[in-house]
């Protein structure tokens, strides 16, 4: 089960990418969408899933660091892509605000603009540094650098999702748990008495109680936290759905070369064994994380 206001957070994030998808489609530009979550891509799997974005783009995806070249391989291979095989020059990309903090402090303190400040328990303030913009500006350089045009707006979803009225699931799923919290409390089954205290949930349509050992990371001290299984079928089936490059188009001679001619410019021509030196090694990153 989602913790409590997931479900609004997906409803509003997933109607507010609807509206970026209908407007990418008729101004023929592409949105690159910061969505929030710090450590873990849920809310931007899911709601943008959900919306059909372009693609989606996860710090689960990679095994440690990754750098913000890494990340702009995989949304110029995406843009290329929807223009050689679907011939659109639109789309939305949905990126996840944790990817931050896996990108080296150094790449982004020597960004013009950018500036690394920590709140009180010493996290980066991802708010502050506009993800959006900066791939934005990196991924158009690459583009005019062909003689190419491309039209990005950048943007980022986040305070004022925190704000939303909840939906009917989590006003009903809030009110069953407070119930158990005070069932728990004043009326505990045998099994739970004497317990210093638990976290409430409901599983299979039953209240459950689950001990804070259980929840509690050894190394950190913290509740343990819980990322997107990249491994898992909901990952798989949401990748089927996105715009991204894989092996089969790097396998598929006939493929490559359509990419090749979809990156290619008179300026600046493109040969298949170049698209592929270029961009084969995103999906090497991107399978060595599943």
């Amino acid at each position: 089960m989602p913790t409590f206001g997931f479900e609004t957070a997906r409803q509003l994030i997933f109607e507010l990418l609807r509206n970026l998808m209908e407007d990418s489609r008729t101004t023929t530009r592409w949105y690159f969408v910061v969505v929030m979550g710090r450590s873990a891509g849920h809310l931007a799997l899911q709601s943008g899933m959900a919306a059909g974005a372009t693609t989606i783009i996860l710090p689960e995806e990679f095994p440690g660091v990754v750098h913000l070249e890494t990340l702009a391989d995989v949304l110029e291979g995406a843009i290329l892509k929807r223009r050689a095989f679907w011939q659109r020059r639109d789309g939305v990309a949905v990126i996840a605000e944790g990817l931050l903090e896996r990108i080296p402090e150094e790449e982004l303190s020597g960004i013009e603009g950018v500036r690394l400040t920590r709140d009180e328990y010493g996290h980066l303030r991802l708010a502050e540094m506009d993800l959006a913009h900066i791939l934005k500006t990196i991924v158009e350089r690459r583009f005019a650098a062909r003689g190419d045009t491309l039209t990005i707006v950048h943007k980022t979803i986040g305070y004022e999702v925190r704000s939303a009225p909840p939906i009917a699931f989590d006003c009903q799923y809030v009110k069953t748990l407070g119930y158990g919290a005070v069932e728990f409390l004043l009326n505990p089954a045998s099994e739970h008495r004497g317990w210093p205290g638990a976290l409430v949930c409901v599983a299979s349509g039953q209240l459950r109680y689950l001990p804070f050992e259980e929840l509690m990371d050894p190394t950190t001290g913290r509740t343990r936290i819980r990322v997107v299984d990249v491994t898992a079928p909901m990952y798989r089936i949401a990748r089927e759905y996105m715009i991204r490059l894989e092996r089969e188009d790097f396998e598929d001679e006939r493929r490559l070369a359509e990419l090749a001619r979809a990156a290619s410019t008179k300026q600046y021509p493109m040969t298949p064994e170049e698209f592929r030196r270029r961009f084969h090694h995103v999906v090497t990153d991107l399978i060595g994380g599943m």
